[in-house]
């Protein structure tokens, strides 16, 4: 009996997943994103029924200017990592990797993080981030 392999039992599915239009996909999640980002504006804006009203909430010219600095860093920095998804698949075809190859690193990378993410996050908080790196 030949032994099995895991690329070749996901081999199916990763080939009917290459068959997702790329740009058709990134639509969807950009509409999806969209949206609730329209819907949550909404319901947090001043004059919405649901709105949180509380005076504990900054307020002022230079919490303004922080957020606004805040938010751009972080829209690039998120723009810069969604687009690793498509530079990284394209790198690892270059150097000979099928796509169910590169599915299934992307698994065990996504996958080692959830699991092992909060134990190390919390380690982190409990120990500080200099010793858990050392480690």
């Amino acid at each position: 009996m030949l032994p099995l392999r895991w690329s070749s039992l996901l081999t199916p599915v990763f080939a009917a997943l290459a068959e997702v239009s790329l740009p058709g996909m990134y639509g969807v999640y950009f509409a999806g994103f969209g949206l609730l980002f329209v819907v949550l504006w909404l319901c947090g804006h001043p004059g919405s029924a649901i709105s949180p009203s509380s005076p504990q909430l900054p307020q002022g010219a230079s919490f303004r200017k922080f957020q606004w600095t805040f938010l751009t860093a972080y829209v690039i920095m998120f723009a810069g990592d969604w687009l690793q998804g498509p530079t990284v698949y394209a790198l690892y075809e270059y150097y000979g990797f099928s796509r169910a190859d590169n599915g299934l690193l992307f698994i065990a990378g996504f996958g080692s993080s959830m699991v092992f993410g909060p134990f190390v996050g919390t380690a982190a908080d409990k120990y500080g981030r200099k010793a858990i790196c050392i480690v």
